[in-house]
């Protein structure tokens, strides 16, 4: 049976059934709650638990609590710091209100997978839990020291006095969620400048905002309108220049790098495309000397890249899943000894092809913290990386990235437009995220006269918490996700401009599993039924099936359901994770002239994780690869059948 924290005669107690089982002193100065008590979890801390104890400064709750009732803190005037449970799901009517001194509320993030999920105290996140789902009237109001407040995800209102008398208070971060602010919720928050409300908010109750708030509203909003009807202070969101592209431009020898954009117009971009920034403080790194990038193999005019056939009539492409980089990566890489980042032995295979392309699993926004300084934000997996790593990607013989995967939301717009930008400093064309309607939904490579194009699209079912940061407009146009029309029209503008075989990258699916997920089978389908010619599956972590498709019109199309991790540090469901492989595809002419597939094979590879100097150090090696470690032969020759066996009889390995 569950126990619950509640309160008579000025002290506070754990009970069970009407019986206490432990007592506290109302002089208390700290207090942290266990979890456990008798065999049975503490869940729920009762009304007014803890209400008017006026020694009580801290408090730690644990993480069995799921819910504190009506009053449970108020009044308490010298609570300055609490922790919260990760997994809180309910702060009720006037929880906190009163507690004057309260400016530090925070929780752990937890790690791991399913059931073996474990709160790390090294993962502290300074805002509300979460997946806290309801917050209830006047919970923090006259909270006078609070001065930031994040509203988690899943509270769709702003409940009445919530934050009123909060006079310290200068930074809100609402969603786009959101569909109600109740009368008074932020009266009296005097330091509280700007106020970004999302389009979804319909109802705006009276005297919610003291008056020197300022609103930042949507053009033709319900919150536009009620500032106007109310001569509430406000300003509509500004639009990014109509001109502006991320597009890659390669170099000539001895130019520099131009951005695509000025802080100008990154802040029209965070206007118009965020509600709110992650829940992490933004990085002022000091500059440092990047590697020269590797020259692109690929000239630019009129929106096609243009390139060489090694062999005349045939156009080679190579094609991985997930390229990642971790925290053990970034460390290796960053040590004094010049690990790098373990594409060495793939280089020449790679370098071999006409075009070479991969998932970039990962943000580059040197403004945000990387992966090794911070592994989680606001509760989930934050991968980041630092720019050298897009140097090694482009080093080791890759052409292009594809970012339409579900972490190109972690670092926010800012980080999107540093990523892109990063992205065209170090020669990768890429496709999958964009900076704005301007920029074109697919990539256009010509190789010898064979015009190929590269469309990507993520489920938008995936990260629904970081999605909630964008605006509806900055979801559409900066994220490509699978819905049937802007799949057809990705596509069919790609053909219009000329391309004639299309491969599709896709990520979707379930994490650390060979099994299909009905909507993968559904969105596959529906890229072929729109036209893509070839399917290129990531997220999943591991290798899926290769399967041949029967799309609309008769015509077969190849689909790899997932490739796996190319590179990455993952531990996570061995050996799966760590298997791999290099798509390897060449493209002819037919007697027709119609562009078919000449050759589809793959080459089998293994991430190994070599170990030197005390760190550890992850590489990619093809699976018929010389290395003179036993330990390193036979992980080899073991991986091969493996991945022979996970991919199917579809289609043949290379070796």
């Amino acid at each position: 049976m569950a126990k619950m924290v509640s309160a008579e005669g000025g002290r506070f107690k754990i009970t069970r059934g009407g019986a206490t089982l432990i007592a506290f002193d109302e002089a208390l100065e700290a207090v942290e709650v266990p979890g456990e008590v008798a065999g049975a979890p503490v869940n729920r801390i009762g009304p007014k638990a803890f209400a008017g104890h006026a020694a009580l400064g801290e408090v730690i709750l644990p993480e069995s609590v799921t819910e504190i009732g009506r009053a449970a803190f108020a009044d308490c005037k010298s609570l300055t710091e609490i922790r919260l449970p990760y997994g809180l799901k309910r702060i009720e009517d006037r929880c906190f209100a009163g507690c004057a001194a309260l400016s530090v509320i925070y929780y752990f993030s937890m790690t791991g997978i399913s059931a073996v999920m474990k709160s790390d105290p090294t993962l502290r996140e300074d805002v509300l839990p979460a997946f806290i789902e309801h917050i209830g009237e006047a919970a923090f109001a006259d909270c006078r020291s609070l001065t930031s407040v994040m509203i988690p995800y899943q509270v769709l209102t702003v409940p009445a006095r919530a934050f009123e008398g909060c006079e310290s208070l200068e930074t809100v971060s609402l969603h786009k969620r959101i569909t109600r602010v109740a009368p008074h919720a932020f009266a009296g928050c005097t330091r509280l400048r700007e106020l970004r409300l999302p389009s979804r908010c319909k109802k705006i109750g009276r005297n919610a905002f003291a008056p020197d708030t300022v609103l930042v509203c949507d053009e033709e909003s319900a919150a536009l309108g009620y500032a106007q009807k109310t001569a509430q202070r406000h300003r509509v969101a500004e639009p990014v220049p109509v001109e502006l592209s991320s597009q890659m431009i390669p170099r000539r020898s001895g130019e520099d790098h131009v951005p695509f954009y000025d802080e100008s117009v990154l802040r029209r971009a965070i206007d118009s495309y965020e509600i709110r920034h992650p829940s992490y403080e933004l990085v002022n790194r000091q500059q440092r000397q990047l590697p020269e990038a590797t020259p692109a193999r690929f000239e630019f005019d009129d929106g096609v890249y243009r390139g060489e056939a090694k062999t005349p009539g045939r156009a080679r492409i190579m094609m991985v899943a997930d390229i990642m980089a971790r925290r053990r990566q970034q460390n290796a890489a960053a040590g004094p000894e010049g690990f790098g980042f373990g594409f060495n032995r793939v280089r020449s295979l790679l370098q071999e092809c006409d075009f070479a392309i991969g998932n970039l699993e990962s943000t580059v926004s040197p403004s945000a913290p990387f992966n090794s300084e911070r592994s989680h934000v606001n509760a989930r997996p934050h991968l980041n990386a630092p720019p050298e790593f897009l140097a090694a990607v482009r080093g080791a013989g890759f052409d292009a990235v594809v970012n339409a995967q579900n972490h190109i939301y972690d670092s926010g717009t800012r980080g999107l437009f540093e990523t892109l930008d990063y992205q065209n400093r170090f020669q990768l064309m890429h496709t999958g995220a964009f900076a704005s309607p301007n920029d074109q939904p697919y990539l256009l490579v010509d190789i010898g006269g064979i015009r190929i194009g590269v469309v990507a699209f993520l489920d938008g079912a995936r990260q629904p918490m970081k999605r909630a940061n964008f605006t509806p407009h900055g979801l559409d146009t900066l994220f490509p996700t699978f819905a049937r029309q802007g799949v057809n029209e990705h596509i069919d503008a790609a053909r219009a401009a000329g391309a004639e075989f299309i491969i599709a990258y896709a990520h979707w699916g379930k994490e650390y599993t060979t099994d299909l997920s009905p909507r993968q089978r559904q969105y596959a389908q529906m890229l072929a039924d729109a036209g893509a010619d070839y399917i290129v599956g990531a997220h999943s972590h591991c290798i899926q099936p290769f399967t041949l498709l029967k799309a609309a019109g008769g015509r077969t199309v190849p689909c790899l359901y997932s490739g796996g991790n190319f590179l990455c540090d993952m531990n996570i469901k061995p050996p799966i994770t760590r298997d791999t492989l290099i798509l390897d595809l060449q493209l002819e002419r037919a007697p027709d002239g119609r562009v078919r597939i000449a050759s589809n094979t793959y080459h089998p590879c293994r991430i190994l994780e070599v170990r030197r100097q005390g760190r550890s150090h992850y590489a990619v090696f093809p699976t018929n690869a010389e290395v003179k470690s036993e330990s390193f032969r036979k992980a080899l020759r073991e991986a091969r059948p493996r991945i022979v066996e996970a991919v199917g009889d579809g289609i043949e390995p290379a070796h």
